[in-house]
């Protein structure tokens, strides 16, 4: 069982992500900082958690939360930005593949639990990783998010395992490592992995448990 941002594919970059930003805020006619503290801060345990009808809505309520009211077609300009910045975060580490490959040789099932916006939904099934997994669990699609034991429970559940055969691997954010040992998983924290501006980016994590640095090591800890 896999986490996704920071762990399969490049975690959040504040650097790569601020043009991002200023432009949907362009696009929306709001300030800059304001959309900023809304939007990351405000509103993202509701977009993790799905409350929304879909991320066009979460935009939309972002700007109410500012006295605006773009029109929609600001909002799916906004919208499209959003998702081309999902899109470059969406691209595997090159021992990604190889390892799922090599995991399936061995008869084993991959699953993968992930903390993301809604703005990762509709983008989800047209990525490779999605094609390498038996199921995926995304906090917005099921409004539950890690460390909470019934996200993991759910992803064991729709790989018809028992927590106890499974082997969790993250990057520590979220405490998602404490809440997988919670359930009965085995848990290991992979090293450092590079986000989109280049930087090895490793969450605050306090963890005295198993440690790999690249998920090519899974073939050692496996045997």
């Amino acid at each position: 069982m896999f986490d996704l941002f920071g762990t399969l594919v490049p975690s959040f970059s504040a650097e790569a992500y601020e043009p991002c930003l200023v432009a949907m805020a362009d696009d929306l006619a709001v300030p800059l900082a304001s959309f900023r503290r809304v939007w990351n801060g405000q509103l993202w345990q509701d977009r993790v958690l799905g409350r929304f009808a879909d991320a066009q809505e979460s935009i939309a309520r972002a700007c109410e939360a500012l006295g605006a009211r773009p029109g929609e077609d600001a909002v799916e300009r906004a919208l499209e930005r959003r998702l081309e910045y999902e899109r470059s975060l969406l691209r595997p580490f090159d021992d990604v593949l190889p390892t799922f490959a090599w995991l399936r040789g061995q008869g084993l099932r991959i699953g993968l639990i992930s903390n993301c916006a809604m703005e990762l939904l509709p983008l989800w099934e047209e990525t490779e990783i999605a094609q390498g997994l038996d199921a995926a669990v995304l906090s917005a699609a099921v409004h539950l998010a890690k460390p909470d034991p019934r996200i993991y429970e759910l992803a064991c559940s729709r790989l018809e395992v028992a927590p106890s055969g499974c082997l969790y691997v993250g990057d520590g954010s979220d405490d998602e490592l404490p809440g997988a040992r919670a359930v009965g998983m085995q848990a290991v924290l992979i090293a450092a992995r590079r986000d989109l501006a280049g930087r090895r980016r490793q969450p605050d994590v306090n963890w005295d448990g198993t440690r790999i640095e690249r998920l090519t090591d899974l073939k050692r800890l496996l045997a």
